[in-house]
């Protein structure tokens, strides 16, 4: 079985190249290709080099699940498509099976973001809809919100936090699935 935590510096990298796609997101909305294809040579390479051919295929099959689990959501206009290479990056880090747990774990971060994206920019009372000035972002009425295109949520946040989430439940899993 393909392990991500066994090894500090797959880790170490996971997380960092994670950490640098969610800052990369939330201030420009874009995911670079040159980050995630990066990510995913040193997932496969990386496993490779740790566990021989058996964990490259492993390392492939975890990127082919992540990437065929979020491409419907792409294809459905409800994700954009860096966030889809994101997800198929981790999986070539996590493996088929955390990679499915990361999916999972990530779409209901990503309910949680988006139920708090729609409150911060779309709820503002009526009271206070004039200008309210909520992180840096200024509220407005509720028909100039109609007039002007909804911002991105930037879904690799999520996916961050879904992938860790899935790191930190690796010992709980094993029981699990023991």
């Amino acid at each position: 079985m393909l392990d991500p935590t066994s090894n500090l510096l797959i880790v170490t990298a996971l997380v960092t190249l994670l950490a640098i796609v969610v800052v990369t997101d939330i201030d420009s909305r874009r995911i670079p290709n040159n980050i995630v294809g990066t990510g995913l040579v040193i997932g496969m390479v990386g496993h490779a080099w740790l566990g021989g051919l058996g964990a490259l295929a492993l390392a492939f099959a975890g990127a082919c699940v992540g990437l065929l689990c979020l491409l419907p959501f792409y294809a459905r206009g409800g994700m954009g498509a860096g966030d889809v290479k994101l997800m198929a990056m981790c999986g070539a880090f996590l493996g088929p099976a955390l990679a499915f747990a990361a999916v999972v774990a990530s779409l209901f971060v990503g309910g949680i973001v988006g139920i708090a994206w729609y409150l911060w920019f779309y709820e503002a009372p009526e009271e206070d809809s004039d200008e309210i000035t909520q992180g840096g972002a200024v509220a407005m009425p509720s028909t100039a919100l109609q007039e002007r295109a909804r911002p991105a949520i930037p879904f690799a946040v999520a996916i961050g936090a879904g992938t860790i989430l899935t790191l930190v439940a690796v010992p709980y899993l094993r029981i699990a699935l023991a």
